[in-house]
């Protein structure tokens, strides 16, 4: 009897692992990390093309600046199909993201078995990367990181033995329909082909075929932008100069410097960031032994290949987004976990770094949010709203217009008018931004509107007043740190 169930557990190890984190992270899906507003600009997005199509924008988003473009329809509709079968809720959209995290560990379990690590020792590292504060975070997060991460390992597997061009190409080319960063993948299969082909594992047709396949779905992609909006082109770079991507702050190579100080350090703006010191430290030291596992030829040298190519590429891109962080650091950790199986003690290697990871990680989950359906009961409002775009899941289709739409606005009254404003949130964030602006000013602008809003405001009947710790104030640092108020006035009647 418990030779069958020793035979039954090895047989299904995988699928008892992948369910076990599936249902641990639906637990606290919606709990951790807090509801950031890049959630609900996506998934509103989403929600507007379910109603209108894909020729279209955001219904939040009047004067901000805006590119209609197919350049993430795929990720939309995976949006849709997860919104169409649980509904339009954080708890939809977050789990499409936990669903292509367990795709990804499914795959890193193939990977791994393809280099010789099975059994116990490949479900122990499964566990390790499952724990990782960074793979928890966009587990959870309903941006489209996971999916990219998905993509990214799947593709990674399918060359491991034998080069598969064609279909390699039409997953990094479905990819373009999902995120730009589909650019990661791209540059991370292309230098592991030419590694491939330096070492005669492939050919350098194989590559060419690669490059086409990816190339016409990203064509595809273009024309389908293009019948969407002929100005293409134009308002995608107006949106891109909007994100400081056309014209660079700094130098690539000083911003890629600084992405990683500001990470090492924990700095940043509404993205929560976590300790992941070790992770970089880690990444410079793997330089060379890197190095070494190229020039020897070893197995595993591809996915240190995959952790250089997916840096240069994010300095192409010159767009660093903290979250953005996962790719690199799986596959460095995949570097050093196939390391770590040539050691002589590497159990006990493995549990030491699964304590530090499930340590650090549970330091950062363990922080109570306040409960975001809670605020649902503040947000029973008839009409137009002016308020914060975390606020989006408690509210009707296009019913709000967020702060972002006012950056250059000085007349607040006359906007009011303008766009027929039933209500206006008010989070006390804004008298602190003001008060040390420009420091803040990336969030809302310099609001030039902000003394004739207060005068307005006089005018404005206060019809509910409450505290949020969590959802008062947007700057990361200063969540959960003091008891924000929000304040929601009601404006005079307009005839």
């Amino acid at each position: 009897m418990k030779n069958n169930i020793k035979k039954y557990i090895r047989k299904y190890d995988i699928y008892i692992f992948l369910t076990i984190f599936f249902i641990i992270n639906l637990v606290f899906l919606t709990k951790f990390p807090f509801i950031h507003s890049d959630e609900s600009w996506l998934s509103g997005f989403s929600r507007q093309v379910m109603e209108v199509g894909f020729k279209t924008s955001e219904t939040f988003f009047i004067e901000y600046p805006r590119a209609v473009h197919g350049l993430r329809s795929v990720f939309t509709g995976l949006q849709i199909i997860f919104i169409n079968l649980f509904g339009y809720s954080v708890f939809s959209v977050r789990l499409l993201s936990l669903t292509a995290s367990t795709v990804s560990l499914y795959f890193l379990h193939k990977i791994l078995d393809k280099r010789g690590i099975r059994e116990f020792e490949n479900i122990l590292m499964l566990v390790i990367v499952a724990c990782h504060i960074q793979f928890v975070y966009v587990s959870h997060i309903a941006r489209q990181e996971s999916i990219i991460m998905m993509v990214m390992v799947i593709t990674y597997y399918l060359n491991i033995e034998k080069a598969k061009p064609i279909l390699t190409g039409c997953l990094i080319g479905l990819a373009v329909g999902v995120h730009p960063n589909s650019l990661l993948i791209a540059l991370g299969i292309g230098l592991v082909y030419l590694y491939k082909i330096y070492i005669r594992e492939t050919r350098f047709r194989d590559l060419v075929k690669l490059i086409v396949t990816t190339g016409l779905f990203a064509l595809m992609f273009v024309i389908f932008s293009f019948l969407l909006n002929p100005n293409f082109i134009a308002d995608y770079m107006a949106f891109g100069e909007s994100l400081g991507v056309v014209n660079f702050e700094y130098s690539r190579l000083s911003g890629f410097y600084l992405y990683y100080v500001k990470l090492f350090k924990e700095i940043g703006g509404t993205y929560q960031l976590y300790n992941i010191k070790p992770d970089i430290i880690l990444m410079v030291i793997s330089l060379l032994p890197g190095i070494y596992a190229v020039l020897k030829k070893k197995d595993f040298a591809s996915s240190f290949l995959m952790v250089l190519a997916i840096n240069i590429g994010l300095m192409i891109i010159g767009r660093y987004n903290q979250t953005a962080v996962i790719f690199v650091l799986l596959f460095n950790g995949l570097f050093y976990l196939q390391l770590i199986h040539s050691f002589k003690y590497k159990y006990v290697l493995l549990a030491f770094v699964l304590i530090l990871t499930v340590n650090n990680s549970w330091s950062d989950i363990k922080i109570k949010n306040d409960d975001y359906g809670l605020l649902k009961d503040h947000l029973q409002l008839e009409g137009k709203v002016l308020g914060n775009l975390n606020l989006d899941y408690h509210l009707d289709n296009g019913q709000l217009i967020d702060y972002r739409n006012l950056w250059y606005i000085e007349d607040f009254e006359a906007y009011i008018e303008k766009h027929d404003i039933d209500y206006i949130i008010l989070p006390e964030e804004m008298s602190y931004i003001k008060k040390t602006s420009p420091k803040w000013d990336i969030l809302y602008g310099p609001l030039p509107y902000y003394d004739s809003m207060v005068k307005y405001l006089e005018t404005c009947k206060l019809v509910d007043s409450f505290e949020s710790k969590t959802y008062g104030m947007r700057i990361a640092r200063y969540v959960n740190t003091y008891p924000w108020k929000i304040d929601i006035y009601k404006v005079p009647s307009q005839n």
